[in-house]
């Protein structure tokens, strides 16, 4: 549906990278902005970002930084987004928010291929995006439980180091520089931004860790599911990062209630890409999706299907920096204007 009306839209963040990858998703939209506004620390002023074909002066985050702004996209951290949020709905302005401060505080989220009710409220309330892993596992749950009714799943992921932003990548590129340039004393770096050394490791922690010894990416997963997904069955997540730039995998295990369907009745589920889902699996060519492979793509992707002992266990895969936050916000943006 095209989107008629121009608006005045604020990205907070924009130098950051899912401000970037927003930008990005800007131009491939139809949303039409009049006057784009692009926000970011003090540090980033003067710096020049385009958006839709326009050059745009970056400028400093202030309380009085939403002046007759219509819509502003959150991508700062979440101390940030706790600041400024506030200033922005005072002005007006309608919030979508991927930090996580609107999710915490009782906001209902909305996003492609569920539902979009909260738009209505969005004005008074804004809008919090999910988790992006929660997203596109519940694309997938939602699926396979309507068929197939779930008992329960356990999912472990695979993140890319840049969901803890651009210092996070820059460290873990450092660090392989100096490890294979032997530069390392005893073969290790001093890690600023993780707990130890990212380059070459994988590191079983997103997140913090609570009392029981979750941490708390693994509970907002699991939280989120069982509210896009309407799951009633137990759903259990372990997260790790491993050192890569771009898209995130999921390993997923699935029981169910009664009898396990198939390896193909699973993937004929997602035989339309209307599910949002593309199904990647061809074991006999070594064909299947992986992270590198996923990116700048809008797709999920589904590989490795296959019947285990007691269920079905599969690969779920996206860039989910753009599928699930950056063209989630502008897909919601545009649901937005229409109310305008």
């Amino acid at each position: 549906m095209a989107v008629s009306k121009k608006v005045k839209l604020a990205i907070i963040g924009a130098t950051g990278h899912v401000g970037r990858e927003v930008l990005k998703s800007l131009d491939e939209s139809e949303l039409l902005i009049a006057e784009p506004v692009l926000l970011a620390s003090e540090d980033s002023q003067g710096q020049m970002l385009t958006c839709q074909g326009l050059d745009v002066d970056v400028q400093t985050l202030k309380d009085d930084s939403f002046s007759d702004v219509d819509i502003a996209l959150f991508c700062t951290p979440k101390d940030v987004a706790k600041t400024y949020i506030p200033a922005a709905q005072k002005s007006g302005t309608t919030v979508i928010d991927a930090t996580g401060f609107l999710k915490e505080n009782g906001t209902a989220f909305a996003a492609e291929f569920f539902s979009d009710a909260a738009v209505k409220t969005a004005k008074e309330k804004g809008l919090a995006l999910p988790s992006p892993l929660a997203w596109s596992l519940s694309l997938a749950l939602s699926k396979i439980n309507e068929a197939n009714p779930l008992s329960e799943v356990i999912a472990s992921t695979y993140q890319n180091v840049t969901t803890k932003g651009m210092g996070a990548m820059e460290e873990v590129a450092a660090q392989s520089i100096g490890l294979l340039g032997g530069g390392a004393q005893d073969g290790h770096f001093h890690s600023d931004v993780f707990a130890h050394q990212a380059a070459f490791n994988v590191l079983p922690q997103v997140g913090t860790f609570d009392k029981d010894g979750h941490t708390s990416t693994e509970n907002a997963i699991e939280a989120d599911i069982k509210t896009l997904a309407k799951a009633t069955y137990p759903v259990s997540v372990s997260c790790a990062y491993v050192p890569t730039f771009v898209g995130d995998a999921i390993d997923v295990t699935l029981r169910f209630k009664k009898d396990t369907p198939s390896a193909d009745e699973i993937r004929q589920l997602f035989n339309s890409p209307a599910t949002g889902i593309m199904v990647l699996d061809n074991t006999a060519e070594n064909d299947y999706a992986t992270p590198y492979g996923s990116a700048e793509t809008s797709y999920v992707y589904l590989s490795r299907v296959r019947a285990d002992a007691n269920g079905i266990r599969f690969w779920l895969v996206a860039d989910h920096l753009r599928v699930a936050v950056a063209r989630q916000m502008v897909k919601l943006a545009e649901k937005v204007v229409h109310q305008l």
